[in-house]
């Protein structure tokens, strides 16, 4: 699914539509972080997956995410992956809901994640506005939760 983007100069650019991106980004980060989380990782864990994080933050905060069609693509992009990287890390292709949850949790409980991501937006994110990193996990919960249809504990806010 592909969008034209009209530039401000001459021409036009396809790209992704902004919902794929989001899906891709949502289940890109998750399944790359149970993988190594699995110590099924190949090589060194690419600590800059972060970025996903900020991203997904970004997205959701400038709109044009359509959450009716989020968990189509976010569903089908993870059973894509499954099939892909069965042989890399199959409790993946088994029950990606549980290893979504499984990279969902490291958010929380391993103080890495914050590092990475702290380093990150010191590094790469110029400007003013550097969103916590408390504040970017509850936004990629939010759409991971949406996204892979896994029940939010009562009152949490949807993306």
């Amino acid at each position: 699914m592909s969008e034209t983007l009209v530039l401000s100069r001459a021409g036009s650019l396809d790209c992704l539509n902004v919902s794929e991106t989001m899906a891709e980004k949502l289940v890109g980060f998750t399944r790359r972080t149970a993988q190594h989380l699995a110590g099924k990782g190949r090589g060194e864990f690419d600590e800059t997956i972060v970025r996903h994080l900020y991203d997904v933050h970004q997205l959701s905060k400038a709109g044009g995410v359509d959450l009716t069609k989020i968990s189509d693509l976010v569903l089908a992009i993870s059973h894509g992956d499954a099939a892909e990287f069965k042989n890399q890390h199959p409790e993946y292709a088994e029950n990606p809901i549980a290893e979504t949850e499984r990279s969902l949790q490291a958010l929380t409980d391993d103080p890495r994640f914050e590092e990475w991501y702290d380093k990150y937006v010191a590094t790469m994110i110029y400007g003013d506005e550097k969103p916590y990193f408390r504040d970017v996990v509850k936004v990629f919960r939010e759409a991971t939760h949406l996204g892979m249809k896994i029940d939010q504990p009562a009152g949490a806010r949807k993306v």
